[in-house]
């Protein structure tokens, strides 16, 4: 029996919200989200022979690749809109829609500062 709790890397989606609408960051081929958690030592005089640990801050990165648009006509986000100082600079909101093969959606939401962009081709 198939396993209909699969998510393909084809069923991934990253979109933009842009005036309360999610648009697909342009043709995105590959998609990579991290998130990291800090720890902070509290290791005492108590602690006997082991460290202790609490969580400290959380941060996330989104990184994406892929074949871009000239402009957001075509409903996606072009790479030429995500370069904009008034766009870079701006707390951006963000979705990861994750698609099972059984059609059931999870969608991850956060905000965003684009930190950096990057123009680029390939041979082919």
């Amino acid at each position: 029996m198939a396993n209909t709790n699969v998510v393909k890397g084809k069923n991934v989606i990253v979109e933009m919200n842009i005036a309360a609408v999610y648009y697909p960051v342009f043709c995105c081929k590959t998609m990579e989200f991290v998130q990291s958690q800090e720890i902070i030592e509290i290791t005492s005089i108590n602690s006997g022979f082991s460290r202790e640990y609490e969580a400290g801050m959380s941060t996330a990165t989104l990184s994406v690749t892929g074949i871009t648009v000239l402009d957001n006509t075509s409903g996606q986000v072009s790479i030429t809109y995500l370069i904009q100082e008034a766009i870079r600079r701006q707390v951006q909101t963000m979705r990861i829609t994750l698609t099972s093969d059984a059609a059931n959606s999870l969608q991850i939401t956060f905000d965003a500062l684009i930190t950096s962009n990057t123009l680029s081709r390939e041979r082919g």
